[in-house]
């Protein structure tokens, strides 16, 4: 297949590529090759830019180098928050994701472009799920195969866990490899390189190979069973009054953990629903016309498109205190029973009927919202909650 680099990006492959040699490549945009670039026969090519790996095939007669690897401890991150929206556009590679919020420092590395490698022993492989991703430009809805890992290294000292997602080809292929080693109650050793600081959910890692650790070991045991435990809370409904969710504190509450809590909006008021246009894609409000495609200069897309979008805030009450929540579009439009589009098109006398109804109605249902502590908090230790799910009805089971 015919690659090509364009402008800048090409000093910087100058020694990445040597003729006559086997690479392993990830995160190269395969598009159709224009007429004018044609020098072959093929419709497509790849297309490589700053956030491109090129490794080469490692083979026992031909060991060039060994990864440097970094300790877990030594990575410290700083958190640049996107949760408010919960939409930023992400892309599956068949990569690892590091999960959290956050750009890489480690020794010096501040960089997007910079990269570091980890080694760590796996103690949690969770189980394969399908996540729904936000489509890039003009690309559909997808469900792709995602699942975490839970790595520790020399480092460790019952804090300094490395938690990653695996998507895609990797999360079904390498992860089933990887939880067959899992089964024989065995401690398999992973290999990262290329972890790349990004600005959406995640750090890019490669896995290069997996061993095994030889007999077995007492603390990693103890924190297998530990993390094991802690996962398995997260399949339980824990229903949380109010006040016991103002009671959690960092020193109590897992960064895997699950919540539900539950009550009444009693006092909705029509000034606390707003509908808006904003990008499609970060949810920042727009200028533009309803529909109309435009560059977005807060999520640097150059094809956003301006849509309607609502926020509610309110006032949650149960039968031990309140606590003031803020839903956007998606969870807003599940507890109000209509898309954003369809009340943006209202007229002003429609609309304040409905929102008159809706605040009748929420007076007396229940309502469940499942929270999660931010994907910061794993970092910072400052224990902040995001919406993760909403619901009408009583959940049955966590999702």
């Amino acid at each position: 297949m015919q690659a090509t680099i364009y402008g800048d990006d090409i000093p910087s492959f100058d020694d990445a590529i040597k003729y006559q040699k086997e690479y392993e490549i990830s995160n190269a945009v395969v598009k159709p090759i224009k007429k004018e670039m044609h020098s072959r026969v093929e419709k497509y090519g790849m297309e490589f830019n700053n956030r491109t790996v090129i490794r080469p095939l490692f083979k026992q007669s031909e060991v060039d180098e060994i990864p440097k690897y970094c300790a877990i401890a030594d990575i410290d991150c700083d958190p640049q928050s996107t949760e408010r929206y919960g939409n930023v556009p992400y892309t599956p590679y068949s990569s690892c994701s590091l999960f959290c919020n956050s750009r890489l420092n480690l020794r010096g590395i501040t960089s997007e472009t910079d990269y570091c490698n980890v080694l760590g022993v796996v103690l949690y492989l969770e189980p394969t799920r399908m996540k729904r991703i936000q489509p890039h430009e003009k690309e559909e809805d997808r469900e792709v195969a995602v699942r975490e890992i839970v790595l520790v290294d020399e480092s460790y000292k019952g804090k300094e866990t490395l938690i990653a997602s695996i998507w895609s080809d990797l999360a079904v292929n390498d992860g089933d490899k990887l939880s067959t080693l899992l089964e024989m109650e065995t401690f398999p050793v992973i290999g990262m390189t290329a972890l790349k600081c990004s600005r959406h959910k995640g750090t890019f890692i490669y896995v290069i190979h997996s061993l095994m650790v030889s007999g077995r070991n007492e603390q990693l045991t103890t924190s297998r069973e530990h993390e094991r435990a802690a996962r398995s809370l997260t399949s339980q409904v824990v229903m949380t009054t109010i006040v016991e969710l103002k009671e959690k504190k960092p020193s109590n509450t897992g960064k895997s953990e699950q919540i539900w809590i539950t009550g009444s909006i009693p006092c909705m008021e029509k000034k606390q629903v707003r509908i808006y246009l904003g990008c499609d894609k970060c949810g920042k409000k727009s200028n533009e016309d309803i529909w109309v495609k435009y560059a977005c200069f807060n999520c640097n897309h150059q094809n956003s498109t301006s849509i309607p979008r609502i926020t509610f805030t309110f006032e949650l009450v149960d039968a031990t205190g309140s606590r003031e929540m803020t839903l956007f579009s998606q969870h807003a439009s599940k507890i109000l029973s209509i898309e954003p589009d369809v009340l943006y098109k209202m007229d002003y006398k429609e609309r304040e009927k409905f929102l008159s109804e809706t605040a009748t109605r929420l007076a007396k249902d229940k309502v469940y919202i499942k929270l999660v502590p931010a994907p910061t908090f794993a970092v910072n230790k400052i224990l902040r909650w995001n919406i993760e799910e909403v619901s009408l009805e009583e959940p049955s089971s966590a999702n």
